[in-house]
């Protein structure tokens, strides 16, 4: 992975919108691969569990590559939105993106992973607490793709994402509770039937026009947090926070 000097964006207006001139596209062909590979798998994990033969050793297999698509695109939808939002600015190319991708995927899902590790082990104590850890760790990507810190394997990147996010986490929840728990449910209320490529084909590729912009501007907001973060203005300026 590759940390030079950030060029810090200006999130203003014009930033957004211009970044989500070139990030649109690439946003939303991942939406809707990853909706046609999901919709696919579950519907190979629903006829396994409803044929007359009974259980299959084969649903195993359907079910880890459900699981394992669930942990991938995340990872490739925050990668996308990061090089869009803070790397196109430099007047980079989007070709670019490739490289970009190829240098920070790894560990991003690898720390992704343990995240979700750590959280579900939580999951067996109390809701509270994994509510609380869902937040802390949400900023494990970023610490992954911008800490100097981290890249010099000074810091551990769930430990790191904890400390950012004590620095405004009222905001992060609020965040996350909207764009993860509410504008879904929201969606689901009204257009779950329509999001069935099979079915509603047209209105499957509309509405993952909404889901691309939706996950275009909360990593905009998060992004906006992260950097102003005194954790991450410390490792600007070479100092330990």
């Amino acid at each position: 992975m590759q940390h030079a000097t950030l060029t810090l964006p200006s999130f203003n207006r014009h930033h957004f919108f211009s970044g989500l001139k070139y990030a649109f596209l690439p946003l939303y062909c991942a939406v809707v691969l990853s909706l046609l590979i999901d919709q696919t798998l579950n519907s190979k994990i629903e006829s396994i569990l409803r044929s007359s033969d009974g259980f299959s050793q084969t649903l195993w297999f359907w079910g880890g590559l459900s699981l394992l698509s669930s942990l991938l695109f995340p990872v490739l939808l925050t990668l996308l939105c990061c090089f869009f939002i803070t790397e196109k600015i430099k007047g980079l190319s989007v070709f670019e993106v490739l490289p970009f991708l190829k240098n920070n995927f790894e560990m991003t899902f690898l720390e992704s992973v343990r995240a979700w590790a750590f959280m579900f082990l939580w999951f067996f104590a109390l809701f509270l607490p994994l509510v609380y850890k869902f937040i802390s760790y949400a900023l494990t990507p970023f610490i992954v793709i911008y800490s100097k810190n981290y890249a010099n394997g000074e810091v551990d990147a769930l430990k790191a994402s904890e400390k950012v996010s004590r620095e405004f986490f009222l905001k992060l929840f609020f965040l996350l509770l909207t764009f993860y728990v509410l504008l879904p449910s929201i969606s689901t209320v009204v257009f779950d039937e329509y999001k069935v490529f099979r079915f509603h084909p047209m209105q499957a590729l509309l509405v993952a026009c909404t889901d691309a912009v939706f996950i275009y501007i909360i990593h905009f907001f998060i992004l906006n947090l992260f950097f102003n973060s005194a954790y991450f203005k410390g490792e600007q300026n070479g100092t330990h926070v």
